[in-house]
């Protein structure tokens, strides 16, 4: 996933440069998936992993969708590219039996097209993102945020309170039953050390702050 989840990291192209050669020597296709692409909040630019595979002729293969970059969620519209066409024809004939309506493909068709709308769209909203993750930053200063430059979340370090993944366990509970606090572990995301949640702070202003108010509440009782 790049830019990655759960993690909101943009991969540096030197990086990006090492999985290109290993997969040649390793005779491997790339999946790249690069449904945050266009949520950077930083000054790093972003480029792509399928568009670098490709120019390096490995074959590659691309997703992406509406539900994250234009909070379409709700419209259940994806997207594969790949440089395997018989790849693509089968994914075609799979799609018959889950097609998008022709009213959504109409109206991400639109969306995509207008070039006014997302030259003014795409930087505003990065602007928002920015805005309410400095916000969180700042306020909950005390806490251990990994850094993030794009997506829509960011990492909360509280590895010091769990010894192993039944304590990440109980932690979760306890935010979510006394605190109302939802978080998503790292265990449901990979992770290899525990104590690691996941914070999806993209939402309403005063959810943000609601969620920093009982952030405080939890450390002011909990975490002395």
């Amino acid at each position: 996933t790049h830019p990655n989840n759960p993690t909101g990291e943009v991969i540096s192209l030197d990086f990006m440069k090492e999985l290109i050669n290993f997969c040649k020597e390793n005779k491997l296709e790339i999946i790249s998936d690069e449904i945050y692409a266009l949520s950077n909040f930083s000054s790093s630019p972003i480029s792509s992993l399928y568009q670098l595979a490709v120019d390096n002729n490995i074959k590659a293969h691309f997703l992406y969708g509406m539900a994250k970059d234009f909070c379409l969620a709700g419209f259940k519209a994806g997207f594969y590219y790949s440089t395997d066409q018989e790849l693509c024809s089968a994914m075609q004939d799979i799609s018959y039996f889950y097609p998008v309506s022709t009213y959504t493909q109409l109206a991400v068709n639109r969306i995509l097209s207008n070039e006014k709308f997302l030259k003014t769209y795409i930087p505003e909203n990065n602007k928002r993102i920015l805005s309410v993750y400095t916000l969180i930053q700042e306020q909950l200063s005390h806490l251990k945020f990994l850094p993030a430059e794009a997506g829509l979340f960011t990492l909360l370090d509280l590895s010091e309170y769990c010894q192993n993944f039944e304590d990440e366990s109980k932690l979760f509970n306890h935010l979510l039953d006394f605190y109302r606090i939802n978080l998503t572990p790292g265990a449901e995301l990979g992770m290899e050390v525990p104590g690691y949640f996941r914070v999806c702070f993209t939402k309403k202003k005063e959810d943000v702050l609601e969620f920093i108010t009982r952030m405080k509440k939890f450390t002011d009782h909990e975490l002395k």
